[in-house]
């Protein structure tokens, strides 16, 4: 299976089909510890909440091995709630840069680093457009 990271606009499309794979293997989680300490968002703050998947298993009523376990899905659902399905591409574009300016040079990066250069070109074209965007993790078998 191939996990690949895509920018999503609001009115439509997504980055293009050769940009987002080496993000998906690194991992946003991975990424956003470069940006510690740092002033700006985080590129996991970018993706799209799965509401659904958190509201199936709690409408499931899964026996599940504790009661916590059950509020603290509620907590998480309430909290994916209330964040934001779709986010301006300037503050995206600060923490392109910010990542690029953090991440190691060299081999090991290259594929991550053609890909946030990838990013930061769609969120440019993205502000151009004043259309907004969101961060997906799609999967290709």
């Amino acid at each position: 299976m191939i996990v690949r990271t895509i920018l999503e606009r609001e009115s439509g499309g997504t980055t293009p089909d050769d940009c987002g794979y080496y993000i998906g293997t690194m991992g946003v989680a991975a990424l956003d510890q470069y940006l510690h300490g740092s002033e700006v968002p985080l590129l996991g703050d970018y993706m799209c909440p799965d509401i659904t998947t958190l509201e199936r298993a709690l409408d499931l009523d899964l026996d599940l091995p504790h009661p916590a376990d059950a509020s603290v899905l509620e907590e998480r659902l309430m909290q994916l709630r209330q964040r934001p399905l779709w986010h301006d591409p300037r503050d995206g574009l600060r923490t392109i840069e910010e990542l690029l300016a953090r991440l190691p040079i060299g081999e090991r990066h290259e594929g991550v680093r053609s890909d946030l250069e990838c990013y930061r070109q769609w969120l440019q074209e993205t502000a151009a457009a004043n259309d907004r965007f969101r961060l997906n993790v799609v999967t290709h078998e």
